[in-house]
């Protein structure tokens, strides 16, 4: 499985819901499983390199990113294969909308931030991040209509953009989530279900959180992670061990959402939360030529170092 430079570093979010099938020319994904009747992926590694390879071979999605609500809340529920939904079930919004490209050692996202007083696009190309200019940043911008953010000087981020924004490459990009997976994840059950019109595998999963912070830690080396390793620990020191992850995947292998917890939110909860943020990222378009290009030359600011 291949790791995705720089995917830590920021970006942001997604584009529409549900889906297209997939091109009836790709060769159908021929899984395993011990549940009568389900053609369904039974361990963790197995899931991973076969939604990764199809990821990777397509290349190319449109996404859309939304606050996944609590882990007791039926937001998100799907309907069963007969089409009966969870009572309750509503769809959320969005908030933010984009598409995402991978290349030879990693990945390019370009992001568009919605439900904001203000919203603006946001791009990260290669090691480079592009923002377009607001608060803080539209004196430095000098007229600009984009603003590149040297590495020293992303940490205010958050304050900008908030901090799904920032986190949003670790989010959105799928190959990262089978990294968490394969960290710390166990299959507890699978299921046939549909999502619009579309036929998908659901997996319902759980992390490990002490495995997902040693995780972390380990991947992390020399970015500041203590406050988010020091809230993982807190859950696990208050009885929380595992949080869930819904994966579907289509016929293809291919991943339509993810529904996962919100790690960026985590340093931020109270003391006294019950529920676990969640969020969730809903995929389409596969393999349809997209384009994720830096802002044309002349267009640029540099935020000094």
């Amino acid at each position: 499985m291949m790791r995705r430079a720089g995917v830590l570093v920021v970006s942001v979010l997604l584009a529409l819901l549900t889906g297209c099938e997939p091109g009836d020319g790709d060769a159908v994904a021929t899984p395993t499983s011990t549940v009568p009747g389900l053609e369904a992926h039974t361990d963790v590694l197995e899931l991973v390199r076969a939604a990764d390879d199809a990821a990777k071979r397509r290349g190319t999605a449109l996404f859309a990113l939304s606050d996944g609500g609590a882990i007791h809340g039926d937001g998100d529920a799907l309907p069963r294969p007969d089409g009966a939904p969870h009572p309750g079930a509503a769809p959320r919004k969005p908030i933010g909308a984009g598409r995402l490209a991978y290349r030879d050692g990693g990945v390019d996202i370009l992001v568009r931030t919605l439900q904001r007083e203000e919203n603006i696009e946001f791009r990260a190309v290669g090691d480079a991040v592009f923002v377009q200019p607001i608060g803080r940043l539209v004196p430095i911008a000098r007229g600009m209509p984009w603003v590149r953010l040297a590495a020293m000087v992303r940490r205010p981020l958050p304050r900008i953009l908030g901090p799904e924004m920032v986190h949003a490459p670790s989010i959105v990009d799928p190959t990262h989530t089978f990294d968490l997976l394969v960290a710390a994840g166990t299959i507890v059950s699978s299921e046939r279900a549909m999502l619009g019109d579309t036929k998908v595998t659901q997996y319902d999963i759980e992390l490990d959180i002490e495995r997902l912070a040693e995780h972390i830690r380990l991947s992390s080396a020399g970015q500041p992670r203590a406050a988010l390793l020091t809230a993982l620990r807190t859950l696990v020191d208050q009885g929380t061990t595992t949080a869930p992850v819904t994966l579907l995947l289509d016929r293809h292998d291919l991943p339509r959402r993810v529904r996962l917890l919100n790690i960026a939110a985590l340093p931020t909860r109270g003391p006294d939360a019950e529920d676990l943020p969640m969020l969730t990222v809903n995929y389409r378009d596969w393999g349809k030529p997209v384009a994720v290009a830096p802002p044309p030359p002349g267009s640029v600011a540099t935020v000094p170092r």
